[in-house]
């Protein structure tokens, strides 16, 4: 019989809808995202439609301490 306790995993998932010149409110809401994930501490953040590379670099500046690897998919 197994005793280890079971793994858990926090995952955080987000379609961001940060389309530049499209979505409102855009750069509120990409700062507003690197704060909460900083403060809550997941185990895992998957972030989509993040299109600016500008936005993931913020993002990626916020959360380095938090989350040291990431990837930008670039066209």
């Amino acid at each position: 019989m197994d005793t280890d306790p079971p793994l858990q995993l926090r995952v955080f998932n987000l379609n961001c809808w940060a389309i530049r010149y499209l979505s409102k409110l855009r750069q509120e809401r990409i700062g507003l995202i690197g704060d909460t994930l900083s403060q809550e501490g997941f185990d895992l953040a998957l972030l989509q439609e993040v299109w600016s590379e500008r936005d993931y670099c913020e993002l990626k500046q916020k959360l380095t301490a938090c989350y040291p690897y990431s990837h930008y998919f670039k066209r």
